[in-house]
């Protein structure tokens, strides 16, 4: 049997996989695509919860 306890949940208005977070330059980026194309796009990291 496996139990998950939730100590606290917090609202959030984006979160991204920590798989998708990427080191561009001085900056942590994820790669949006639009069309044919991938943009890096600079994310101001706040909570995480490791994932």
């Amino acid at each position: 049997m496996t139990v998950e306890l939730a100590q606290e949940e917090v609202p959030t208005q984006v979160a991204v996989s920590s798989e998708a977070i990427q080191t561009f330059r001085d900056w942590n980026v994820v790669f949006v695509q639009y069309g044919d194309q991938f943009e890096a796009r600079p994310l101001e990291l706040g909570r995480s919860d490791g994932k």
